[in-house]
């Protein structure tokens, strides 16, 4: 009996040995699967590139085709210092003036793709690569990555003017041909006020000047009849007196001059010259796609910053933040109606 017994408990002891074995084993696999697991997820973030790292390690130029202290470039300036915030490397804001950004565009789709720059690019960039031949560039080696703001042109005329009201203007350009100062013709503010005028039965013709600031003071000196500029240029002078704005060219009357209602032209019957402005940031068509996606990482984060927000609405812009295909899109319908006006006005020589 006694020997029954012993290997009864053997047995016993020899199946609880076994299945703490087993226990022991499953364990010791599991804790490896774990191990392996975790030693994959460090490998796999210590692979994950930083998606501003263009900005983190090298300092990017923002080439800036307009003069010191107007619009474009102050709003330039603004979205580099507010990026300082993110990134560790300074953007470089660098001017590079001349036919209304038709210079900066000539040299910036001139050179290696790969180049460590932006450029701060305008819809007058666009229309006049689309309208004109012979530019000496082409806006398709620049792919507008984030939209800033949008502009609705304004015309403004002297207070002391014979024409301060839209029924004044148009009666006085079928009487006579109105100096327009802009930048040019085949620019956005010739486009819109010149073929509005020309729509309505008058003449207008543009007077180039380079950047809002001198466009600006040629109105007020008197060297030319109107003005089309942006609202944050004409306020002071809207504010004191000393001009009128006279119609804006977007889809809806302005109405942020305090008591005062601008008219659009949309409303009036000319939709084809609702042709606005914009200030976007791009890069080459052929560049690295990181420096494309870095740059639209940036401006997400900068154009959703309180002191950017704050900044650009105590500027009168209107912010409308735009990337990839919708930004896109917003180009190619403005594009058209350029396209319309250029034809309209007699200076459409893509063809």
């Amino acid at each position: 009996m006694k020997k029954v017994l012993s290997l009864i408990l053997a047995g016993a002891m020899a199946v609880s040995l076994a299945a703490c074995s087993n226990a022991k084993s499953t364990s010791s696999t599991a804790a490896s699967s774990k191990e392996a697991d975790s030693q994959a997820a460090v490998s796999e973030d210590s692979d994950a590139k930083d998606p501003l790292e263009w900005f983190n390690t090298t300092n990017v130029t923002m080439v800036m085709p307009y003069g010191s202290g107007g619009t474009s470039d102050t709003v330039g300036r603004k979205f580099a210092e507010v990026a300082n915030k993110y990134i560790e490397k300074a953007i470089v804001v660098t001017n590079m003036t001349g036919g209304d950004g038709a210079v900066a565009a000539t040299n910036f789709t001139a050179e290696d793709p790969n180049t460590d720059d932006i450029m701060f690019t305008s819809l007058g960039q666009f229309y006049a690569s689309n309208i004109k031949a012979d530019m000496g560039f082409d806006m398709a080696n620049v792919t507008p990555v984030s939209q800033l703001y949008i502009t609705n042109w304004i015309l403004y005329v002297r207070a002391d003017s014979d024409m301060t009201t839209v029924d004044d203007l148009i009666a006085a350009s079928k009487e006579r041909t109105l100096k327009i100062s802009c930048g040019g013709q085949g620019t956005d503010g010739h486009l819109s006020t010149c073929g509005w005028i020309a729509a309505a039965g008058g003449k207008a013709e543009p007077v180039m000047y380079d950047g809002g600031a001198a466009q600006l003071a040629a109105l007020l000196s008197g060297d030319v009849d109107g003005f089309v500029g942006n609202a944050n240029l004409g306020l002071q002078y809207v504010e004191s007196g000393e001009l009128i704005p006279v119609i804006c060219f977007g889809t809806e009357d302005f109405t942020d001059f305090e008591g005062i209602t601008v008219p659009c032209a949309y409303g009036m019957g000319y939709e084809d010259n609702a042709i606005g402005g914009n200030g976007a940031l791009s890069v080459h068509a052929d560049a690295d796609p990181s420096h494309k996606a870095a740059l639209e990482e940036l401006s997400k984060l900068v154009l959703t910053d309180p002191e950017w927000v704050e900044w650009t609405t105590s500027q009168l812009l209107q912010q409308n933040a735009l990337y990839g295909d919708e930004l896109k899109n917003y180009l190619d319908s403005q594009i058209e109606c350029a396209v319309k006006a250029a034809k309209a006005l007699g200076c459409y020589t893509k063809e």
